[in-house]
């Protein structure tokens, strides 16, 4: 087998298994973004990270609740781990769950419907700055139905502009 039919069968897959366009375009654009090199990046500190992840938050805007609390946490740790290990989150609600310990289901939850909840405010063109677009899902385009973004692919887009205005304050 191929590597293009590798990769035609995984995508097959992935569609199958319910990830969106978005997903995997965000994918893509995270494993196409970890070939840049290390050099200039540097990590802000808690603070100043967990201040810059919650401006960007309140200009979507996302309501303040735990899930809030909960998709600050992913998204420290997401940006966190591209600069350290230059890998892709996969198990992101796993590792908030531990710190909190809780559930990693009762994370997913707790976030999914924040973030389901605060979508009816969001301002799309300034979620569309930060890299969050909302699409047709893969298996009811016919119906015009619109998906949000999975948890995990929100705290990565968020990460990803964050370390790609970190990349453009280096230069």
């Amino acid at each position: 087998m191929t590597d293009q039919n590798k990769v035609a069968q995984m995508l097959e897959v992935l569609a199958d298994n319910g990830f969106g366009m978005y997903d995997l375009a965000m994918l893509f654009r995270s494993l196409d973004s970890n070939a840049t090199e290390k050099g200039n990046e540097q990590l802000l500190s808690d603070e100043q990270l967990e201040l810059r992840i919650k401006k960007v938050l309140d200009n979507i805007p996302i309501i303040h609740n735990k899930g809030y609390e909960l998709l600050v946490t992913a998204i420290r740790l997401a940006y966190k781990c591209k600069l350290e290990t230059g890998q892709n989150i996969c198990y992101l609600e796993k590792k908030v769950a531990s710190m909190y310990n809780v559930e990693p289901k009762a994370v997913e939850r707790t976030i999914r419907n924040t973030l389901e909840t605060s979508w009816r405010y969001v301002d799309e063109e300034v979620a569309k700055k930060y890299g969050i677009y909302r699409t047709h899902k893969i298996k009811q385009c016919d119906t015009g139905e619109m998906c949000n973004p999975s948890n995990g692919m929100f705290a990565i887009a968020i990460a990803n502009y964050l370390l790609k205005e970190d990349r453009i304050e280096a230069e």
